[in-house]
């Protein structure tokens, strides 16, 4: 059998190739051609498939070991967002969703946006469940929530209620302490965004009528009764206020 003196081996002169020279051809078709796999690719991968069938807590220790491996992955970044979200710990969430859109903010697609979203919501429920209105205020009131919500209606307006309760229940507890100038500040938030708001108004009513407004607090009330006039603490408080001399 000939050796040649090229690259490659030859073949005999029969025209055969060598055994070894087959194997060598067949390993490379499979082998040579491509790289192997990052790392990381086998842990995300396998994360997306628990998430997919519903093993958040596997699926997130999946996610997390691709991540030390490749912290600034998206679709690694993207897991992590996801099952944070699906395990119901919203502020981890959103923070990896932060990270995603300061890597690669294309990769925040319309569904990503539909999950950030619901990641607000639920971090915005959990402030508000423990009377955190500052910090309810601030996720409501931030770029990225009305970003995230600005496509799906329904969405939105639940954060535009949730951000009435905070500033309404910022207004309570500023009157509590003594701090009315506080408290209107909130209360002509919540006016603006939902005129005759009933529990604004009825807040915001005797602290009219303290500093003697009152054609003010009429037409407060007034407007409170146009757009709620079946409420009856609003029918109580006008007939109270026209008794009133």
């Amino acid at each position: 059998m000939e050796t040649g003196t090229g690259r490659g081996p030859r073949r005999s002169r029969a025209g055969r190739w060598p055994a070894h020279a087959l194997l060598l051809v067949l390993a490379c078709a499979f082998g040579c051609a491509s790289d192997p796999p990052p790392p990381w690719h086998a842990p995300l991968h396998d994360g997306e498939a628990e998430l997919a069938t519903g093993h958040a807590e596997r699926a997130l220790a999946l996610f997390e070991s691709a991540h030390a491996l490749a912290p600034e992955q998206p679709a690694v970044l993207r897991g992590l967002a996801l099952a944070s979200l699906a395990l119901e710990r919203p502020g981890e969430s959103l923070a990896w969703f932060d990270e995603l859109e300061r890597v690669d903010d294309d990769a925040i697609d319309a569904e990503l946006r539909r999950a950030r979203c619901r990641a607000f919501g639920s971090a915005v429920a959990i402030r508000l469940d423990a009377s955190d209105w500052a910090g309810a205020i601030a996720l409501t009131a931030s770029r990225a929530a009305a970003d995230a919500c600005r496509s799906d209606a329904v969405a939105a307006q639940a954060l535009a209620t949730s951000a009435v309760r905070a500033h309404r229940g910022a207004a309570r507890a500023e009157l509590d302490a003594g701090r009315r100038d506080e408290a209107v500040r909130h209360l002509e938030w919540v006016l603006e965004a939902r005129p005759g708001d009933p529990d604004a108004t009825l807040l915001r009513l005797p602290i009219l009528l303290e500093s003697g407004e009152r054609d003010p607090a009429l037409r407060l009330l007034s407007r409170a009764l146009d757009n709620h006039p079946k409420d009856e603490r609003l029918i109580e408080a006008m007939v109270r206020l026209l008794e009133t001399p």
